[in-house]
């Protein structure tokens, strides 16, 4: 199909079955996702992933993330850090363990094991993420814990998977393949949150005083580009650069209405729309395995592991469990940066086939069964949920 087409086709048929899923009172991007899983291999193969659904596909995660950290309340997220840590750190390490402790049962090598464990221990921020933004609760505490508990376990895994790349590479463990990954996280997050932070906001207040909507509506986007493409270039994907550059703009972005529904009508209207068609899309789901023993047993271990992990973590600062059980529920879907890393392991040979298929598998299920899941657990809770209108955030 002709790449114009493709992006078409691909379009008008994630925004029609994510309309209709809504209207069902459910969040869209779950018919976005099946709209690319009908689309591609999985079911008819009309649509293929091109360069260009890739390009669209990136800086809709991009936007994505980068309106998260707009959207989200600086003062409540500033005074939950210590409890967005622990929660990401117990969601990381609890998974982590399982997984590791699975596939060596299941007598997976010492590699695939690793490699199932860092599966397990990620989290794939965004469904979450849209998820809470459709329902107005991503400035509470629990969404304020989702949303750090998952940049926490993404950094995680993506340190691990170094590690894990360094020893098959070198043949050793070594301090470097250890401190390496680790060294280039933390400074990034702390150069981004300081200097970055001053830089971001010297260029945006400086180009707003020329009162060119246009040009100022662009700097705002090529500074999420660019955080992006640094955190990229140092192996941490363009998720941890785009969130951390919405937070250096959190204020500067709101306080200008326009630039501010102008990011999500052109994010939400189109380019985070492929994002999540373009899960789907990227599926080849082998129905033959769908039900094999092995793949069930570590899909459902992997979605309780990641429960148990948010809950234990989160419950200590929340006190309630249902709100925990809702941080557990937000921490389980895998997405793109799961797909990523499979792909990479496969051609590193550090994983069987066997093992990317289950991978692939943990990806599609967790990112449609996590929205139903919140949306019910929400809804059995609404008389006590808190009013955090995303309209509000970065007020302060």
């Amino acid at each position: 199909m002709d790449v114009l087409a493709g992006i078409i086709v691909l379009l008008i048929a994630a925004k029609i079955l994510g309309e209709l899923v809504e209207y069902t009172g459910y969040p869209s991007l779950i018919g976005e996702i099946i709209a690319g899983i009908i689309l591609g291999p999985t079911v008819f193969n009309i649509v293929e992933v091109t360069p260009v659904i890739q390009f669209f596909s990136t800086i809709g995660v991009i936007l994505l993330l980068f309106i998260t950290g707009v959207e989200i309340n600086q003062k409540i997220f500033r005074s939950a850090r210590n409890r967005m840590i622990v929660t990401g750190l117990c969601a990381a390490a609890i998974p982590f363990i399982i997984g590791y402790v699975l596939g060596t049962a299941l007598s997976l090598s010492a590699d695939e094991s690793l490699f199932l464990a860092v599966v397990f221990m990620l989290t794939s921020i965004g469904i979450s993420v849209r998820t809470l933004i459709e329902e107005r609760q991503l400035n509470t505490d629990f969404g304020m814990t989702i949303v750090g508990g998952a940049v926490v376990c993404a950094v995680s895994g993506i340190i691990l998977f170094g590690i894990l790349s360094s020893i098959k590479a070198e043949g050793i463990l070594t301090q470097a393949s250890i401190f390496r990954p680790l060294l280039v996280a933390i400074i990034f997050i702390l150069v981004i949150t300081t200097i970055g932070k001053k830089v971001f906001q010297f260029i945006y207040n400086r180009v707003q005083l020329l009162h060119n909507h246009a040009l100022t509506y662009a700097v705002a986007f090529l500074i999420a580009c660019t955080s992006a493409f640094f955190s990229q270039l140092l192996g941490l994907t363009v998720v941890v650069g785009a969130f951390f550059a919405g937070i250096t703009l959190n204020k500067s972005v709101h306080e200008d209405h326009d630039i501010h529904e102008s990011f999500h009508n052109m994010a939400f209207g189109i380019f985070i729309t492929v994002f999540f068609a373009s899960v789907g899309l990227i599926m080849k789901i082998p129905v033959a395995e769908l039900f094999s023993p092995f793949i069930l047993v570590v899909i459902i271990i992997a979605i309780v592991a990641k429960i148990i992990g948010g809950f234990i973590g989160s419950y200590p600062f929340l006190k309630d469990r249902r709100f925990a059980f809702l941080v557990g529920l937000g921490m389980i879907p895998r997405g793109d940066l799961t797909l990523a890393l499979a792909q990479s392991a496969i051609i590193a040979g550090i994983i069987s086939q066997q093992i990317y298929t289950a991978t692939v598998l943990i990806v599609m299920v967790t990112v449609l069964v996590t929205p139903f899941f919140l949306k019910i657990m929400l809804n059995s809770i609404k008389k006590d949920l808190p009013t955090a209108p995303v309209s509000e955030a970065g007020s302060d």
